[in-house]
């Protein structure tokens, strides 16, 4: 039995066999930044939320099981319109964004609202 060296995808020479499947082409951080710009422009989102960091993906967190993204949002929605339908339009939309722009399998995606801001015209009770 000899000894067979791990080659990179992009030192193999053509004709050998496709990418092998522990290979990951689109990281984790570059899901997070498609996953974040599709979030934001989404209708009913004010903005993600940060907490303790300021970084532009903050809000975001991504991690792989296999080959398949996991997506995980913490948003700021607006409070005119109702919660499950910004969600699942930030599901769908995050989804989509990362399939088209990362070919990747398709995500497992969740999101959590952590506020509600208010518009002018709410009425808050004191």
């Amino acid at each position: 039995m000899s000894y067979q060296p791990d080659v990179p995808a992009a030192r193999k020479p053509p004709g050998s066999a496709a990418r092998p499947a522990t290979e990951r082409v689109v990281g984790e951080a570059v899901i997070a930044a498609i996953a974040a710009h599709a979030a934001v422009r989404t209708e009913g989102v004010v903005r993600l939320a940060p907490g303790l960091f300021r970084l532009p993906t903050a809000g975001v967190d991504v991690h792989y099981e296999g080959d398949i993204p996991v997506i995980h949002l913490d948003l700021v929605i607006s409070g005119e319109r109702p919660v499950a339908e910004v969600g699942a339009a930030v599901r769908r939309a995050v989804t989509d964004a990362v399939t088209a722009d990362a070919d990747v399998a398709e995500p497992v995606i969740t999101v959590s609202v952590s506020d509600i801001e208010l518009g002018a015209g709410d009425r808050v009770w004191r």
